[in-house]
């Protein structure tokens, strides 16, 4: 569906609206516009819009944007508000007329508040750009708001945009949602897929996939790819839709070919797995470079892996660490630490594993903490590492509860704490981490500030030198 801006232009467009002054008259008997002419003078508003559309598209008469202008100009004051909103896009543009924008807020508004939303949504657009006119969100908040109650469904969709960046007004979620369901409501299924978005993750809203799936279909069916798209995701993880990998399949193939590359990625994977269609590299490849070629830094990430350790693999982490996948930078920087791929360069990859770390990647702050612990090559911050390691031990990485049980017997930041590291040993032993096992054997063994227990000792001792702990193998040799 065509936005607000897009219909101003195509009415410029279409209309050809010129010239200030009345038009002439005519004569003669084949004149197919005399009688409506006749009761344009008297005031008639539509039959002056009508002349109008006929000098505009040369229907039984010479075609002259001139002629049509004026005529619109004439309807305009009659109170046909939808020739004020055509001749503001006349001014705008100046075609056929001086360039005016001044005279294009004034007739906008003029049809703002003769009770055209589409005047007050497109008169928001301008205030909220501030490209033409001097920026200025409250107006433009106002006039969206004046727009999206009259029925425009595309400022309510522009609304609940601005209110979801955050941007140009404060963020609300929740208001985010209400403006884009009356946006989808109204027939602006751009915003199907967004109000969508929102209710699949419980952003400003209650979360509801069954609600979000159903406005994923609505965009869809109404040729919104990204919704075909977010459809298909709801289909192949059972999401308010029954679980359905041909659907799915289908789903991405139709939001693939109209643009979606994300839609590409997610066909490129059903294609490398063999999921709901025959198993096929090379064409599973083929859809993540489009994937990634057309922005989606998901497609970049898993088309790095494809090229696993090479240079090309580098190429592509960066690309999708660069659009936002921290899963990108954390490839890139193990990369940098050892693979012959690239130059080997700690700094580089300690600055991409912090990146990443930021990002949400567990993988890149585990890698960070011990940079910070030793301090190479970045400089030591030892409260960091240990925020860093409780961090991805509660995430389930039990090796960093293990180096954060460490840090606690060391006392490396502060007396040393047992009761501290005693769960933390429990836990990475718990997670097969036999070094954990063993230093707590040793600990409940000897008696090393807790009470003493060698029977739990010696079995934790049993359960790490099972897993291949040489000290504690040697250690059970003469326990007992």
């Amino acid at each position: 569906m065509p936005s607000t801006r897009g219909r101003l232009a195509l009415s410029a467009a279409v209309l050809l609206l010129a010239g200030p002054t009345a038009p002439p008259a005519l004569s003669g008997p084949e004149d197919p516009t005399a009688a409506l002419r006749k009761t344009c003078d008297k005031g008639n508003a539509a039959d002056c819009r009508t002349v109008a559309g006929m000098f505009a598209r040369g229907e039984g008469v010479t075609k002259d944007p001139g002629k049509a202008a004026s005529f619109q100009k004439k309807a305009c004051e009659a109170g046909e508000m939808h020739s004020c909103f055509d001749l503001a896009a006349l001014h705008r543009t100046g075609e056929g007329v001086s360039k005016d924008l001044v005279r294009t807020v004034k007739l906008l508004d003029q049809s703002c508040t003769g009770g055209l939303p589409e005047g007050c949504g497109e008169l928001g657009l301008l205030y909220e750009s501030g490209k033409e006119i001097e920026r200025d969100l409250g107006r433009a908040a106002g006039y969206l708001e004046k727009g999206c109650e009259g029925g425009g469904a595309a400022a309510c969709t522009r609304l609940g945009a601005m209110y979801q960046d955050g941007a140009r007004l404060k963020k609300d979620l929740g208001k985010a949602a209400v403006y884009y369901d009356k946006g989808c409501s109204g027939g602006d299924t751009v915003a199907c897929p967004r109000a969508g978005l929102l209710y699949a993750a419980g952003e400003g809203v209650t979360k509801d996939v069954a609600k979000a799936a159903s406005y994923f279909k609505k965009g869809c069916e109404a040729s919104q790819a990204d919704g075909c798209y977010r459809l298909g995701l709801a289909h192949q993880r059972g999401e308010g839709v029954p679980r359905d990998t041909a659907r799915a399949l289908a789903l991405f193939t139709q939001g693939c070919d109209n643009g979606v590359a994300d839609a590409c990625h997610g066909l490129g994977l059903l294609y490398r797995d063999g999921v709901g269609v025959a198993r096929d590299a090379t064409k599973s490849t083929a859809l993540l470079r489009k994937a990634c070629e057309g922005g989606s830094a998901t497609g970049c990430y898993e088309l790095g892996t494809v090229t696993k350790g090479t240079a090309k693999s580098a190429e592509m982490f960066e690309k999708a660490c660069n659009g936002g996948d921290s899963r990108g930078c954390y490839g890139l920087g193990v990369l940098y630490t050892e693979s012959n791929a690239v130059a080997r360069d700690l700094v580089r990859a300690s600055a991409l594993f912090k990146q990443a770390c930021d990002g949400g990647s567990l993988q890149g702050c585990s890698r960070l903490a011990p940079m910070l612990e030793f301090g190479e090559p970045i400089p030591r911050d030892l409260p960091r590492a240990m925020e860093l390691y409780k961090k991805t031990c509660e995430g389930g990485m039990h090796e960093d509860c293990y180096k954060l049980a460490k840090m606690h017997l060391r006392g490396t930041t502060m007396p040393r704490d047992i009761n501290q590291a005693v769960p933390l040993l429990e836990k990475a032993c718990s997670g097969d981490i036999a070094a954990a096992c063993r230093d707590y054997g040793f600990m409940l063994d000897r008696g090393d500030g807790m009470t003493r227990d060698r029977a739990k000792g010696y079995a934790l001792l049993k359960k790490a030198c099972a897993a291949g702990d040489k000290p504690a193998c040697d250690q059970t040799r003469f326990a007992r």
